[in-house]
């Protein structure tokens, strides 16, 4: 398994800091949007409940598959504000 990170920081946004255009493509998956928390990550939007922990990515606390051999992989910040976003794939 390759797991390639930038090593950056990204912050995590509530509903309010999302564009109207994000908010608009977002608003037909969800009943109470305005609770998730969401970060950006190559020009798409992720809602960080899609991901599912798991001890099978070690130094990482969560993933989110795209297909069964690639997908994404988070790592929240200590003080809980941002995250690390790697890409994983085998």
């Amino acid at each position: 398994m390759t797991i390639k990170t930038d090593h950056c920081y990204r912050p995590l946004l509530n509903w309010f800091e999302l564009t109207e255009k994000e908010q608009s493509e977002l608003r037909d998956n969800y009943d109470s949007i305005e609770d998730s928390m969401f970060f950006r990550y190559k020009k798409q939007i992720y809602d960080i409940s899609d991901f599912m922990s798991s001890s099978h990515f070690k130094g990482w606390d969560a993933y989110y598959s795209d297909s069964f051999f690639s997908g994404l992989v988070i790592r929240v910040s200590d003080c809980g504000d941002g995250l690390k976003v790697g890409t994983y794939y085998s």
